[in-house]
C-alpha cells in the first residue's frame, strides 16, 4: 500500500473505532439495554439475528484493529477489556437458511456461548470451559496477546533489541501464545482426514456447516480459518521475539557492520524470531501448493518472514560446506537455547538451501523485502 492510501486507511480506522465508542457499542451496559428495547419479542429468528449483528461487528472489529495493527506497525486502537460483547454464535447457525433449519440448529448450538464475553476469552483458553473451542474462539484469544507485547515490548533504540524488561513477563507471553497454537494443533488433528468419522470433531463439523451442509464444505471452512490461526500465531511471536517493526528491519539490514546489530542476529532471541519466519514460509507455501487464497494479513506476516529469514539466515553459517561432521538437529528448543545447526522437515537450515525458496515467494507474492 502507498503513503496515500495508507494515511486514509489510518484516518478510516480511527473515525470508524471513535464512532462506534461514542454511540456505546462496546459499553456493555449500554449494549444489552440497546438491544432489549429495539430487538425483543417471541420471534426468535428475527431478535436472535439482530443480536448476533452487533456481537459480531464488535468481535470483528476488534479483530480488524489487530490485524491493521500487526500490518502497519502501529499499537491497537481497542483494549481488550473494552470488548465486552458475548462469544457470537457458531457459523452453523448464523447461516442456517429457513425456519425449520433455524430451529433444529439452534437446539444443536454450543453450550455457553451466550453471556461469556469476549474481553474474558482473551486472557486464555482455559477461561472458556463451558464447551469446546471454536476456530474464531482461538483468533480472537490470540488477538487479544498483541496488547500485552506493545505494552511490555521495549524501546527499540534499546541496544537490547526485542527483550522485554521482565523476564517472568516474557516466559508468560510465550507460554500464553503456545497455549493459543496447542488447540489450534488440537483442531488440527480433530479435523485430519484419519480422525474426521471419530466422535470428538462431529462438534466442529456441526458449528461449521452452511447452506451446504457437507462434510467436506465444513472442513474447507475449518481449514482456512486454522491456517489463518497458526499464521497470526507465528506473527504475533515474531513481534514478540525481536520488537521490530518493517523499518527497524531495514535498518538492521543495511547496517551490517553494526556490533549491536550483529549482536542480536547471533543471540536467543533472533534464533527463535528465524524459525518463526521460516515456519510462516512453509505454512504458506502449503498454502499456495493447496490453491488456498492468502489474504492481507498472510502477505504482511509472508513479507515480514521473508525479511528476518533473509536478515538472519546468512549469519547461521552454511550448512553444505561444514567440515567438522556436526550433525544437525530437528530439536527446536535445543537450537534456540544453546545454538549449532538445525534441521526443518529434515532440511538443513542454510542460505545455501532456502534461497531459491525465498526468491520464489517474492516474486509470487510480490511483497516488497528488504534489499
Amino acid at each position: 500500500m502507498d503513503k496515500s492510501g495508507f494515511s486514509k486507511a489510518m484516518i478510516l480506522r480511527s473515525v470508524f473505532i471513535t464512532r462506534l465508542r461514542e454511540i456505546g457499542i462496546f459499553n456493555t451496559e449500554l449494549l444489552a439495554s440497546h438491544l432489549k428495547i429495539y430487538f425483543t419479542g417471541p420471534y426468535a429468528p428475527y431478535t436472535l439475528s439482530m443480536r448476533e449483528k452487533f456481537k459480531r461487528l464488535i468481535a470483528l472489529t476488534y479483530q480488524l484493529d489487530v490485524y491493521f495493527a500487526l500490518s502497519y506497525g502501529k499499537p491497537p486502537m481497542l483494549h481488550r477489556q473494552e470488548v465486552g460483547a458475548d462469544l457470537p454464535t457458531s457459523f452453523a447457525l448464523w447461516n442456517a437458511y429457513g425456519l425449520d433449519i433455524f430451529a433444529k440448529r439452534q437446539l444443536q448450538e454450543p453450550l455457553g456461548r451466550s453471556g461469556f464475553p469476549i474481553s474474558e476469552m482473551t486472557n486464555g483458553p482455559s477461561s472458556f470451559k463451558a464447551s469446546q473451542l471454536l476456530v474464531e474462539d482461538l483468533l480472537l484469544g490470540l488477538s487479544g496477546v498483541l496488547q500485552v507485547i506493545w505494552v511490555h515490548m521495549q524501546p527499540l533504540p534499546s541496544r537490547e533489541r526485542g527483550y522485554l524488561r521482565d523476564p517472568t513477563q516474557r516466559v508468560l507471553l510465550t507460554e500464553t501464545l503456545d497455549a493459543w497454537k496447542y488447540d489450534l494443533d488440537k483442531i488440527n488433528k480433530l479435523t485430519d482426514r484419519r480422525n474426521i468419522s471419530s466422535n470428538p470433531a462431529r462438534y466442529l463439523l456441526a458449528a461449521y456447516r452452511g447452506e451446504d451442509n457437507s462434510v467436506a464444505a465444513s472442513l474447507e471452512r475449518i481449514t482456512t480459518l486454522t491456517q489463518d490461526g497458526i499464521i497470526l500465531y507465528y506473527y504475533l511471536k515474531l513481534y514478540h521475539c525481536t520488537g521490530l517493526d518493517a523499518s527497524e528491519l531495514a535498518r538492521l539490514a543495511k547496517h551490517t557492520g553494526d556490533t549491536d546489530a550483529q549482536t542480536w542476529r547471533t543471540s536467543k532471541h533472533a534464533r527463535e524470531a528465524l524459525i518463526c519466519g521460516l515456519q510462516m514460509l512453509k505454512m504458506v507455501n502449503s498454502m499456495r501448493v493447496s490453491g488456498i487464497a492468502i489474504n492481507p494479513l498472510t502477505r504482511h506476516a509472508l513479507a515480514m518472514g521473508l525479511n528476518v529469514t533473509k536478515l538472519l539466515l546468512p549469519s547461521q553459517g552454511c550448512e553444505c560446506s561444514r567440515k567438522d561432521g556436526q550433525q544437525a538437529t530437528a530439536d527446536i528448543q535445543q537450537w534456540t537455547d544453546i545454538d549449532g545447526s538445525i534441521c526443518i522437515d529434515n532440511m538443513p537450515v542454510c542460505l545455501c538451501k532456502f534461497e531459491l525458496w525465498i526468491q520464489s515467494f517474492e516474486k509470487a507474492i510480490q511483497v516488497q523485502t528488504l534489499t
